[in-house]
């Protein structure tokens, strides 16, 4: 990847945290609207029985303990995130977002990576089941129909995004900030500065 991304690893875990929390807040604002207006909220393989009681700025600081992830990852794994968002057309919510995560940031690390872990070992990073893993795994590439490529240019772009996280979130009409609507309830994270295919 072309560019380095001026932030540490730290910073990148709670700007990338803060980022998903926003998105699955609004996520869970979206569903309890349907449900107000008596709409079915489809449910995905992805979603959790319950809330997963961890911070995400924890368990992306456990991706990097457990397994040296560089930032690179991170970054692509946001890219992925993004383009789950877009194709699969669903909203991250709370019950949701760890095992999206956990896809994003496997795919990026093998993909990005030519020496990388098992997947008995990114199952126990991740905190699922081996078996549940491959099978997420799986349906994660098809919902993104397999777009793994990201453009070096596409990657600066989310590392300028990273770089100036708090402008965008403070900006209401950015798709980052808080004021934006969402008819979808699905909200990517960076589509429109980035334009990914």
């Amino acid at each position: 990847m072309p560019a380095q991304l001026g932030m540490s690893t730290k910073e990148l875990h709670s700007v990338l945290a803060e980022i998903v929390d926003q998105a699955a807040d609004e996520g869970e604002q979206w569903t309890a609207r349907r449900r107000a207006k008596g709409k079915p909220v489809p449910l995905t393989y992805y979603d959790a029985e319950e809330v997963v009681d961890l911070d995400t700025a924890d368990y992306l600081k456990r991706w990097s303990r457990h397994l040296r992830l560089p930032k690179a990852v991170f970054v692509v794994a946001s890219v992925y995130l993004d383009r789950f968002v877009e194709k699969r057309k669903v909203s991250i919510t709370h019950y949701n977002k760890f095992r999206a995560l956990l896809c994003c940031l496997v795919t990026a690390d093998k993909f990005l990576n030519d020496k990388c872990a098992t997947n008995r070992h990114y199952a126990v990073v991740g905190g699922v089941e081996l078996e549940e893993l491959n099978h997420l795994e799986r349906m994660f590439l098809a919902d993104i129909r397999f777009g793994l490529y990201v453009s070096n240019s596409l990657y600066e772009q989310y590392c300028e995004a990273f770089e100036h996280v708090d402008e965008l979130l403070d900006d209401e009409d950015s798709l980052w900030g808080s004021g934006r609507e969402e008819s979808l309830g699905s909200q990517s994270m960076h589509s429109a500065e980035c334009g990914f295919p």
